[in-house]
């Protein structure tokens, strides 16, 4: 059996660093013949992934090494699709608390109709990257 390595968040956040970060474990995982899944964020901050070149090119020399992407949300907010496990309130209280007081706007935002939206707009957005559709999908938190 072969063990395989999953991350979320990637091309989540800005800058340098982060991308520094995922790129010393992919090359970690290089050295040591252990396959990555990476869980890609298709719009994070409302700025598409396709838009982020300097993310680009780290995702696409880890994909070369025979590192996996698939689908992580798309624009990586805790409740985008749904209210998140209760055994999550203890790790991030706030979400809850957030969904509580503004029950009638996720009320709506969690209508089959806007899941299907945001759905097919992160599956379009991952296509574009990847030239193919995502195999996995994992929703934030």
């Amino acid at each position: 059996m072969k063990f395989v390595f999953t991350s979320d968040d990637v091309g989540s956040a800005r800058g340098k660093r982060p991308i520094t970060w995922f790129e010393g474990v992919t090359e970690w995982l290089d050295g040591r013949d252990i396959p990555g899944t990476f869980f890609w964020v298709p719009k994070p901050s409302g700025r598409p992934g396709t838009e982020q070149t300097e993310w680009l090119a780290s995702v696409e020399k880890a994909r070369a090494g025979g590192h996996d992407f698939q689908l992580h949300g798309l624009i990586h907010h805790c409740l985008e699709f749904g209210l998140p496990n209760e055994s999550i309130r203890k790790h991030v209280p706030r979400i809850f608390e957030e969904y509580e007081a503004n029950r009638a706007k996720y009320e709506a935002e969690h209508s089959l109709a806007e899941q299907r939206r945001k759905f097919i707009e992160g599956v379009d957005l991952y296509r574009r990257v990847f030239d193919e559709p995502p195999l996995i999908f994992r929703a934030p938190c």
